[in-house]
């Protein structure tokens, strides 16, 4: 077992983890293919991530497997006792873990829940061999196997965070430095442009304090460059940044990405689960393309803004977070107010203080536009 774990950890992609181990395991088990399918904890939706079987056959199973509400409820609760399942054919008893299962895969198969700090993130398959036998000693080796498995494919998903932060990182800084017309960025960026200095000496000027920030500008135009270097040069540089595009979320699951949920709120909630408020506690929470947030969700935003507390959806129990907000939109926030799209004091409580990124003419008009509205709105002492 030791060895297993080694394989499950010093393996960067998933995949080759699950081959090591699966070459490991023939010595003592009777497995003939093997499978890592990851949830999303978000839609629910099942993904093969690893698979040995190697052929032209494991494409069908590639696919996102889509389970239907009543399935996804007994499939979870069924996840959260941590035990096996075999399946000896396509009619076993338990119909919602059969609709986890890959089509192909007919006939004497074991199953079982992937569990990372209690939450589930995925489940491990095992087709074993059509004449193959499970005696008692191989069940309780095959669920020890369960917890390293859940090591690699949490490993798999902070990889995968990693490298989407880092291309979103790269493709906005790429984006500052054609505007710039440089190859790197570098201290002498701050003195390169009028208008970068500018930027530059605001994020300087507001980094010590605790106040919102608004960031506008463009698609591309670096807002999430700008909200780091905010936060870099905070009080709260060593707390966490995270970042929420606002736009990708349903409007269903906003309140529940945001504040969170208590176990049972709502159909598939079958754990509590923390929201990027939480988990931003103090540190910085860039919210990005805010324009985009149904006015539900504007509601219990201004109250957080307000006095730093909220409740998780289906809770009773008010939690209390020091989060600074950055937000950033390529609207118009003053026009959505006057249409009545964009809550008017959350849209002052939100750009206390406005960082506009002058790289094209268009984000300066939309900033001169409500410039004026701001200069004569209510002032809720913050510098």
């Amino acid at each position: 077992m030791l060895e297993v774990w080694r394989e499950a950890c010093r393996h960067i992609e998933i995949a080759e983890s699950v081959a090591a181990i699966a070459d490991q395991l023939s010595q003592w088990l009777p497995i003939k293919r093997l499978l890592i399918r990851r949830l999303d904890p978000v839609t629910y939706h099942l993904e093969t991530v690893a698979d040995t079987l190697g052929s032209k056959d494991e494409s069908r199973d590639r696919g996102l497997t889509e389970l239907s509400s009543d399935n996804i409820e007994r499939l979870m609760k069924w996840c959260q006792l941590g035990e096996l399942a075999h399946c000896a054919s396509r009619h076993h008893e338990h119909s919602f873990t059969l609709a986890a299962i890959p089509t192909s895969l007919t006939d004497n198969v074991l199953i079982g829940p992937l569990i990372s700090e209690h939450d589930t993130v995925g489940l491990l398959i095992m087709q074993l061999r059509p004449d193959a036998k499970i005696s008692e000693h191989d069940e309780v080796l095959c669920k020890r196997l369960l917890e390293p498995f859940a090591a690699a494919l949490e490993n798999d998903r902070r990889l995968r965070e990693l490298k989407a932060l880092r291309e979103s990182a790269e493709a906005d800084k790429r984006s500052l430095l054609s505007r710039l017309g440089r190859n790197a960025l570098g201290d002498t960026v701050i003195g390169a442009d009028n208008g970068l200095r500018q930027v530059m000496q605001r994020v300087q000027q507001v980094a010590d304090s605790d106040a919102a920030v608004l960031v506008l500008g463009e698609t591309g135009s670096g807002k999430e460059v700008i909200a780091r270097s905010v936060h870099q040069r905070s009080t709260r540089a060593g707390g966490p940044f995270i970042r929420v595009n606002c736009g990708a979320i349903p409007p269903e699951l906003v309140d529940s990405e945001l504040f969170g949920h208590e176990k049972g709120s709502f159909t598939g909630a079958v754990s509590r689960r923390r929201g990027w408020f939480e988990r931003a506690d103090e540190g910085t929470l860039f919210l990005d393309e805010i324009g985009e947030l149904p006015m539900a969700a504007q509601v219990r935003l201004l109250r957080v803004l307000q006095d730093g507390s909220f409740e998780r959806v289906g809770g009773e129990t008010s939690i209390q977070v020091d989060v600074r907000v950055v937000a950033a939109t390529n609207n118009d926030l003053a026009r959505m107010v006057q249409r009545g799209e964009f809550r008017e004091d959350l849209w002052y409580r939100i750009a206390v203080f406005p960082i506009v990124l002058p790289l094209c003419g268009s984000a300066v008009r939309i900033f001169l536009h409500w410039q004026s509205i701001l200069l004569n709105a209510p002032h809720d002492g913050s510098e």
